[in-house]
């Protein structure tokens, strides 16, 4: 009895669909025309749905046999930035060197000393000092113990200890550290200026003819003595000590160099035969 009821079931499905495709020949006035545009109605912006998706999913999958060439480009274009910003920086640094040595000659052709290039290489502290820079330079180059060093714009200090190959020099901010100086504008002047252990030095001036030149911004250099030779800029007045009736003047002293950055310098290792007639001009 069960046999004969599934064939007796697909004959009827077959006749039914033979029928439909008779009844519904695709035209506008076939029966099932208005179902079959509901049907399009309901299912076709599903279709386009789902046709839409698949074709942006394969695009995507074919794009990524080129995800391994995307990175290799990042990774080129990162290493090409990179070195870019190296070069700039290298020639930045060369920049700013050639404007050091173009302040360094300019200040020994004017003083007409005689001097030894050199690079700072270390900062640190050598008894009885706190504060020294070391020198690449030493005996071999010509460099002496009680010399005066220079950056091209003025006065750094003074060497205190001399190697083969290397020197230590004592800075003008060290608070043991002392320098005849007058101001530029008042030769007669004369005075003693100080390290304080900071940006500033102080200052004590005697024997001042003109005391109108004592004011601020003035430019103090070197007096000259068997250490530091005549003239060299130690730097600016910030304030000073308006006192009436002192016959000892003081003031603070802002130096032209700025300590805490060195890198190249000139140990002065001989002063001209004669003073110069023309004050080296501080920069």
């Amino acid at each position: 009895m069960r046999g004969p009821r599934p064939r007796l079931l697909l004959v009827v499905l077959v006749l039914a669909c033979l029928v439909l495709a008779l009844v519904d020949r695709g035209g506008t006035s076939s029966p099932l025309a208005a179902l079959r545009r509901g049907a399009d109605t309901v299912f076709g912006p599903v279709q386009r749905s789902v046709g839409g998706a698949v074709g942006a999913a394969g695009g995507a999958l074919g794009d990524l046999p080129r995800i391994g060439s995307y990175r290799a480009d990042r990774e080129r274009l990162q290493r090409e930035n990179d070195d870019l910003r190296r070069r700039l920086l290298e020639q930045e640094g060369l920049q700013a060197q050639g404007r050091e040595l173009a302040d360094l000659l300019a200040l020994k052709d004017a003083g007409s000393w005689t001097t030894v290039l050199a690079r700072v290489v270390g900062y640190g502290g050598f008894q009885p000092f706190d504060q020294t820079v070391t020198l690449d330079v030493g005996r071999a180059d010509g460099v002496a113990e009680g010399q005066p060093v220079t950056a091209g714009r003025g006065l750094v200090g003074r060497t205190v200890r001399v190697g083969e190959r290397t020197t230590v020099v004592a800075l003008l901010s060290d608070p043991a550290f002392t320098v005849g100086a007058r101001l530029n504008s008042a030769p007669r002047s004369f005075g003693l200026a100080s390290g304080r252990g900071e940006r500033t030095l102080g200052l004590r001036l005697v024997d001042l003819a003109d005391a109108g030149a004592l004011q601020t911004g003035a430019a103090l250099v070197t007096a000259g003595s068997d250490t530091f030779v005549s003239g060299l800029p130690i730097g600016r007045i910030t304030s000073v000590d308006a006192t009436a009736g002192s016959s000892v003047r003081t003031a603070e002293v802002e130096p032209y160099v700025d300590l805490g950055s060195l890198d190249l310098v000139q140990v002065v290792t001989e002063g001209p035969r004669t003073t110069a007639r023309v004050p080296v001009p501080p920069r």
